[in-house]
């Protein structure tokens, strides 16, 4: 004998109701994300990564020889940018037996996209006044690098655009006493 069904209970399949493909929803979703997301790291470059990151970040912090060249010259940098961001101007100022260069390099990396990276050439327009084109990309944080053309010495500093268009340059202070004192 058949027994009819229960008041109230559905005699559809379970493809067909609503509750199994909201349970199968979730999982399904994380899926298609996960797909997504290795899709997007398998065909993309990171470029900021570098491949001896290790070996690299030592460097960083036993290379103070042009920070030291710099400090001994007695440099420091005004650096400031139009308002348009098309040009640079830097003053330079140097110690007394410190003698201007016809040309300095200026480096501003963008923090994680290398292909926004700027290198300028700044000519010398006397009295220690430096001043170039450029065309700045849209960043509001820069890493700025100035040397001269041997690379002899450098200074560096961080730029926020909101903090304005011109800022100081100078050698760092806690360059280690180490590499100070073997430099003198």
């Amino acid at each position: 004998m058949i027994t009819p069904p229960a008041s109230g209970s559905s005699s559809l399949p379970w493809y067909r109701q609503g509750w199994p493909w909201l349970l199968i929803l979730g999982p399904a979703v994380v899926v298609v994300a996960g797909v997504i997301t290795f899709w997007l790291a398998a065909s993309t470059d990171d470029t900021v990564v570098n491949d001896d990151y290790y070996k690299r970040g030592k460097e960083i912090h036993l290379d103070h020889k042009r920070d030291v060249l710099a400090l001994k010259q007695g440099l420091s940098a005004q650096v400031m940018v139009s308002e348009d961001n098309a040009a640079v101007r830097v003053l330079l100022k140097g110690g007394e037996a410190f003698v201007f260069p016809d040309q300095l390099h200026l480096s501003l990396a963008h923090p994680t996209l290398a292909d926004r990276d700027i290198h300028a050439v700044l000519q010398h327009q006397g009295g220690g006044i430096y001043q170039a084109r450029l065309q700045l990309a849209s960043a509001a944080h820069w890493y700025v690098q100035l040397q001269d053309p041997k690379q002899g010495w450098r200074l560096h500093n961080e730029w926020k655009l909101d903090e304005g268009h011109a800022f100081s340059m100078a050698p760092p202070n806690d360059i280690p006493a180490t590499e100070g004192s073997a430099a003198q």
